[in-house]
């Protein structure tokens, strides 16, 4: 702990006038005062983890679609397939997370501008219960990736999906970064006569790899 902190929580405590409650005192507290979970969870109980994700994921609300590659050197395989099947150029904006893969049969580039046709990103990991993808930012995983394209190929290892959204936030959860997105299905808006329009605050298409 910085010095700093320290001084401030020591401010903190002196004002109080009586010592700070212990961590398993806080934690204890939080658990007197958020209700179990698992009481407003949704069961599903007939799909696994995976199978709910992807049903999520390609329903006709979130309209994504889906294929699964066995390890992370098998993306630029299925993205030069995803892009030949959309009738796309060879060409996309690779995160810089997956720039050490091979890229020789497709322009990848770390660069993304505002009309980028395919960019090529790495989730975090996934929410069944939504169908969502966990994208935290950080020097290799920048945000613009996650929303300029109007094609956007998302990488996620299936042993990184959860079955619920209150994983992203548990107590064993990674630290918060600068910046998290939950991403669930493609971008949309039916403001105008309920008409449904895909594309409109980001990616039109979202094509997702499982890898696992």
């Amino acid at each position: 702990m910085s010095n700093a902190r320290s001084k401030i929580f020591a401010r903190i405590a002196e004002a109080r006038g009586e010592p700070l409650p212990s961590a398993q005192a806080i934690a204890a507290e939080r658990a007197a005062l958020v209700p179990d979970a698992s009481a407003t969870q949704p069961t599903f109980t007939e799909q696994d983890t995976l199978t709910r994700f992807e049903a999520m994921a390609t329903s006709e609300r979130l309209t994504a679609t889906v294929a699964h590659i066995a390890t992370l050197e098998d993306v630029p395989g299925a993205v030069a397939a995803y892009l030949a099947e959309k009738g796309l150029p060879a060409e996309a904006a690779i995160a810089p997370v997956l720039a050490g893969l091979d890229w020789s049969g497709i322009a990848a580039s770390a660069a993304i501008t505002p009309n980028q046709p395919v960019a090529v990103t790495l989730a975090e990991g996934g929410v069944a219960e939504t169908g969502s993808l966990i994208f935290r930012s950080g020097p290799d995983t920048p945000m613009l990736h996650n929303f300029l394209g109007l094609h956007h190929v998302a990488v996620v290892r299936k042993d990184g999906i959860s079955r619920y959204l209150e994983s992203v936030f548990a107590p064993d959860a990674p630290e918060l970064p600068r910046i998290m997105s939950l991403v669930t299905g493609t971008s949309g808006t039916a403001d105008i006569e309920a008409v449904n329009i895909r594309g409109a605050h980001g990616p039109r298409y979202l094509h997702i790899l499982m890898v696992g």
